[in-house]
């Protein structure tokens, strides 16, 4: 999945998040933390992502993109659940684009 951002517009991106096992079946387990980020291909951290999560939607947030490098970064949500596993989701390309109206 590609998604378009373009640099210093908040970014909020979301979706449903179902935790499954390697056999497809949904886990039991709760979840204990949440975390994104958003990094280069070379694996630059752009940002530390803010996470609402609530009966599986999931909203990823960052207000200040404004310095966001243009061209192609990659993110993932990781997930821990009781006891102890840890999953992550298919990672995402986000293109980032520069703003046409802008300060």
């Amino acid at each position: 999945m590609v998604v378009t951002h373009k640099r210093g517009d908040t970014f909020s991106w979301g979706g449903t998040y179902g935790l499954t096992d390697d056999a497809g079946q949904p886990l039991p387990d709760p979840v204990i933390a949440m975390a994104s980020q958003i990094r280069t291909p070379t694996g630059r951290l752009i940002a530390d992502l803010q996470i609402d999560y609530a009966d599986g939607a999931v909203i990823l947030r960052a207000a200040d993109t404004q310095e966001w490098p243009e061209g192609v970064a990659h993110m993932d949500v990781q997930v821990t659940v009781q006891g102890g596993d840890v999953i992550s989701s298919p990672t995402t390309l986000i293109n980032i684009i520069k703003d046409v109206t802008r300060p």
